[in-house]
């Protein structure tokens, strides 16, 4: 399988206020449905680093779309990188 890490460090305030725009919620609920149930490839983790606090709010969002298996291998660990090891 796959882990993707992203980090969020260098992302500017305009970013912050854009980013959330530019996918509207319609197609983040594709986006959901196409790497749980379409995605050629085995996700075994999602972590995200240095996210700022939208990210938080819309993980929290989506993660009722989200498989229970796939909520279990999404990793908010901000600065925290001893939680990277946990994977």
């Amino acid at each position: 399988g796959v882990i993707v890490i992203v980090s969020f460090q260098g992302l500017t305030v305009w970013d912050q206020l854009l980013l959330p725009r530019i996918v509207v919620p319609s197609e983040r609920i594709l986006l959901i449905k196409y790497v749980q149930d379409c995605l050629g490839m085995r996700l075994q983790g999602l972590i995200a680093t240095n996210e700022p606090l939208f990210f938080t709010i819309i993980s929290n969002i989506v993660k009722p779309f989200l498989s229970e298996k796939l909520r279990k291998r999404l990793i908010v660990c901000g600065s925290n990188y001893n939680k990277i090891n946990e994977i």
